[in-house]
């Protein structure tokens, strides 16, 4: 067993070996806390731990004092406090499936609306930097907390000029290096290992052990990453190309950082509706999802990429893998769905009962029993491929049947059922359906509805009044005995379906 004093300076050594990759000297850039404003008259005179960098050598026990508190006091907290907000973003966040998914699993709107928890982040992670030494390990890492906080509060000015600030200041020097002011991208970098002309951004990771389990990687090639995908949302798309096109070449791009440049590059494409290029970089970026759910949801954004681009065999496959992968039961129902229309779609008709069956069989189980609407909705969409209109008739009715009053299923039912209708010339039934409708919920064309609707308020009554004068008519031109017999069996069918005692009389 080892003794403590011995262990106390096994773990020093460990805490100073895996720090030692840190800028140990004093930063070329000034840092100004308040500003064009002056400190609180109270703590005028108080210097800040942040401007003794410059006074106070970094010795070890100072590198592991100040380390360990930006870290635990100040950077887990902020950083917790990051991620809770785009936690509850996802959580409200509710997917249509019958449309194309978002990118991203929560919206910028949702986490902006978290104002106060994103000025806390900024709050924490700013006073972590101004009470310690600027040469700690974490100076770059509360930078990056604070330009991804202005990012979801949609502050993308502010988000990337830190972003910018990252890059320009915060790259990595070695001792007795002079080379302070040398251009950001610059080809003539001592070492750089790019062929001769090429253009590098990004800065090595040559980490040891001790650094990958102590500290986090350094924040500048991930500050770069980050800045691409403000450029997307500002709609800068030509600096966010430009940045795309030097990281892609870069051998300096650390290998964990590939997935994410994939990723913010699918995102690139998919905001300018390039869903080819877009789904070409997501199917590279799946393994950057942070869960398995996030993975089914973009398998399943990745099928419907592909479907759009007329990729039906490549659709197929990942509306399969997106409903092996999720818990989502409105997704597997969806994915089961689509991956049915594929095969329609590629022209393959053999299967298509197969997916009706399995999603009737799906309808039977206890699992699904909040969900038979959308199944029977979807067993109706696929039967009207065969095409059987009459068996899809009775899956909308049952659809309609099992409406929980938690989905838009009912009216999308009631809409197919109208359409239909309308296209057979059966305009009673029509109209029913159609003022059926909620037409409030975003089902369809309201304005072809409401134009409908107006049609067949004048017509059916026409079409009443016809058809009452033809069965006047008929019942006039009938035989007196068959006449009799006929109104006879009308009066004792209206006893008997509204309860009254049948008259021996008729």
């Amino acid at each position: 067993m080892l003794r403590p004093k011995l262990f106390a300076g096994l773990l020093l050594t460990c805490f100073l070996l895996c720090t030692s990759a840190v800028i140990s000297q004093t930063p070329t850039w000034t840092l100004d806390p308040f500003g064009k404003e002056k400190k609180p008259e109270k703590y005028e005179e108080k210097v800040l731990p942040s401007e003794k960098t410059q006074d106070k050598k970094f010795g070890p026990i100072r590198k592991v004092l100040q380390n360990g508190t930006s870290h635990y006091n100040f950077y887990y907290n902020a950083n917790q406090r990051l991620n809770t907000v785009v936690e509850r973003a996802r959580i409200s966040n509710k997917d249509d499936y019958a449309k194309l998914l978002s990118f991203y699993p929560y919206s910028l709107d949702n986490t902006a609306s978290q104002k106060t928890d994103l000025d806390s982040v900024i709050y924490k992670a700013t006073a972590g930097i101004l009470l310690h030494d600027l040469r700690t390990s974490w100076v770059d890492n509360f930078y990056l907390l604070i330009g991804k906080a202005y990012f979801f509060k949609k502050d993308f000015d502010s988000a990337a000029l830190t972003f910018q600030f990252i890059n320009y200041n915060l790259y990595p020097r070695k001792k007795n290096d002079d080379d302070y002011n040398r251009v950001v991208g610059s080809n003539d970098v001592p070492g750089n290992a790019n062929a001769a002309g090429a253009v590098s951004i990004a800065d090595k990771e040559n980490r040891n052990f001790l650094q990958k389990a102590f500290t986090l990687a350094p924040s500048r090639n991930e500050a770069l990453i980050w800045q691409i995908r403000t450029f997307t949302e500002q709609k800068e798309y030509g600096d966010a190309a430009g940045l795309i096109s030097i990281l892609e070449n870069d051998r300096n791009l650390p290998k964990r950082l590939k997935n994410d440049l994939d990723e913010v590059t699918a995102y690139w494409y998919y905001a300018q509706n390039n869903y080819d290029s877009a789904s070409a970089h997501l199917a590279k970026a799946l393994t950057n999802a942070e869960t398995k759910e996030d993975k089914s949801r973009w398998e399943y954004l990745l099928a419907q990429l592909y479907e759009i681009t007329g990729k039906y065999d490549a659709a197929s496959d990942y509306y399969v893998k997106a409903a092996r992968h999720t818990a989502d039961p409105v997704m597997d129902i969806y994915s089961r769905l689509n991956e049915a229309k594929m095969m329609r779609n590629a022209g393959n008709y053999k299967d298509l009962d197969n997916s009706i069956a399995n999603l009737l069989r799906m309808a039977k189980r206890d699992k699904y029993e909040a969900f038979r609407d959308v199944i029977y909705y979807s067993a109706a969409q696929l039967t009207l491929q065969r095409p059987d209109t009459g068996v899809g008739i009775g899956y909308y009715n049952k659809s309609i049947n099992y409406y929980t009053g938690k989905s838009t299923y009912r009216d999308r039912s009631f809409l197919q059922l109208a359409n239909i209708a309308y296209s057979q010339h059966r305009y009673r039934d029509a109209q029913s359906y159609y003022d059926s409708l909620n037409l409030s919920s975003e089902i369809a064309d309201s304005a072809m509805i409401a134009e409908r609707k107006d049609i067949l308020n004048r017509l059916v009554p026409l079409l009443l009044s016809v058809e009452r004068a033809d069965s006047l008519q008929r019942i006039a031109d009938m035989l007196p005995a068959d006449r009799d017999a006929f109104i006879r069996k009308l009066i004792r069918k209206y006893q008997k379906e509204n309860g009254f005692k049948e008259d021996p009389d008729f």
